[in-house]
């Protein structure tokens, strides 16, 4: 997918760049930023998208911080202005090595699998771990996304590129309003019993210990909380029960992580759990994994989105060494 990148963007070392980012209405007048990226014309001058969350290879694989040979940015945007929320949420995936870049479309599945439509939340923090990618929602919750799963519509027999085109499948034909890459939702974690918001996300790495997630509240009339969510929590979905190839399958709920630990004054609620809301049945047609997920091959067939981990009735776990899942369950593309 990042081959196919067809923007492009510029850093500081461009004197364009420089001029348009530290002068006149420049976003970053007075800042002393170290690096940063211009990106073209049509998406500066747009006010139709806002970005928002940023994450990166370095986050999904410590080390080499690379993901299939690329080391890469991904931010966020919500459709519409500041202070406002559109129809629609897209990823932007840069590579580093080339400053170009490609917006991808996130969607939901419909119950059936049968269908997508627009995810619309406002992506105010993004994580890309391993080769899942969470977005979060203030009151939806953390929306978990499988690069594995990249839908490719461009040169595609089924898919649909035109931007008159909404968003799901029409006339036999998959749509994404003129996107050339889909991402579908695999699932949700939410806690609303809680009052939880999820405003902000991030990644904490340390010596000696395993990743952490980072979620924040923005409030403006009580105190907002930070907590830490562990990343074997958040990457354990339960998987559904058995399901045959074209059967459909319940939807999955799953206890979530509690909060590791709260930062604020006010103390996040270590008893209470969240609740995980997977798919039921395949995504769509056609895969593309040469994007930002382990391995470069291209297949057709019906997309089922990864959805692992242990279920209350599960027997023994077992481990999936491609996905790092442990579960019952593990399902996969299966050909047509």
């Amino acid at each position: 997918m990042l081959d196919a990148a067809n923007r492009q963007a510029h850093t500081q070392n461009q004197t364009a760049c420089r001029n348009n980012a530290m002068t006149q209405n420049g976003a970053l007048i007075g800042a002393h930023a170290v690096a940063y990226y211009c990106l073209d014309q049509a998406d500066t001058v747009n006010t139709r998208w806002t970005p928002q969350g940023i994450s990166g290879t370095e986050d999904a694989q410590p080390g080499a911080g690379t993901v299939d040979g690329h080391r890469a940015i991904v931010f966020s945007w919500h459709s519409g202005s500041v202070g406002s929320q559109g129809t629609g949420t897209r990823l932007s995936f840069l590579d580093r090595a080339t400053n170009r870049y490609i917006h991808v479309l996130l969607v939901r599945p419909n119950s059936t699998g049968t269908d997508y439509s627009d995810v619309s939340t406002h992506a105010g923090g993004i994580v890309w771990y391993r080769h899942y990618i969470f977005v979060t929602g203030p009151t939806s919750g953390v929306r978990v996304f499988d690069t594995n799963y990249l839908l490719r519509l461009a040169n595609n027999p089924r898919g649909n590129i035109s931007p008159t085109c909404p968003t799901g499948l029409h006339n036999g034909r998959y749509c994404g309003r003129g996107y050339h890459y889909l991402l579908p939702e695999i699932g949700r974690w939410n806690n609303q019993r809680a009052g939880t918001r999820y405003d902000s996300m991030s990644l904490e790495r340390a010596p000696g210990r395993n990743p952490v997630f980072l979620t924040s509240e923005y409030r403006t009339n009580s105190v907002g909380r930070v907590a830490r969510w562990t990343s074997a929590a958040m990457t354990r979905f339960r998987a559904p029960s058995v399901r045959t190839r074209r059967g459909t399958s319940p939807s999955s709920t799953s206890r979530a992580p509690s909060p590791a630990a709260a930062t604020t004054s006010t103390r996040a609620e270590p008893t209470t759990t969240a609740t995980w809301s997977g798919p039921t049945r395949r995504a769509t047609e056609h895969r593309d994994r040469s994007a930002a997920a382990a391995g470069s091959k291209t297949s057709t067939g019906s997309v089922r989105p990864t959805n692992c981990g242990p279920s209350p009735s599960a027997r023994a776990p077992t481990t999936d060494s491609s996905t790092g899942c442990t579960g019952r369950h593990v399902r996969r593309p299966v050909p047509n």
